[in-house]
């Protein structure tokens, strides 16, 4: 009797269809996937990945490549916009849920190959996690292929 109740029981389980809410990328573009399955568009840059939830739900952060085009190795960005040329330029950004409140939180002055001092030079931005209580936020640089750095700061961008 006891194994015919649980079994009941755990078909119940099965048929209840229980979702997290999630983030995904399209085009360059970040979605969030609430917990009833509707889709909300959080960014139109065409420019963004990585996208992860904050502990707290309401906030997504991502890596956003900066506007410009590639010739060759060489970057370069839109009229008017001062960035130095290099290899790689990304950013670290947050937005809340609804698509509201995109800020940048993270840009390095200096790609890898046009730094002035090689220790402060990224060429990429990735691997965001969040402290247990969510109050910072990590994320790694790299700089070629055999070097990185980790970085830590408020959740909200401030140092």
């Amino acid at each position: 009797m006891k194994i015919i109740a649980l079994s009941g029981i755990f078909a119940i389980l099965l048929a209840i269809n229980v979702q997290a809410a999630s983030v995904r990328v399209t085009d360059g573009n970040i979605f969030y996937v609430g917990d009833n399955g509707n889709t909300k568009q959080i960014t139109t840059s065409g420019r963004d990945e990585y996208p992860v939830i904050h502990p707290d739900g309401q906030w997504i952060y991502f890596v956003r490549d900066v506007e410009g085009k590639w010739v060759g190795e060489k970057f370069y960005p839109p009229k008017g916009v001062k960035i130095k040329d290099g290899l790689l330029k990304q950013e670290l950004w947050r937005a809340k849920k609804d698509g509201t409140g995109a800020a940048m939180l993270f840009r390095s002055e200096h790609a890898a190959i046009d730094g002035p001092d090689p220790d402060y030079a990224v060429a990429t931005v990735g691997n965001i996690q969040f402290s247990p209580s969510g109050n910072k936020v990590y994320f790694e640089t790299s700089e070629w292929v055999t070097s990185a750095a980790l970085h830590m700061m408020n959740a909200d961008g401030t140092q």
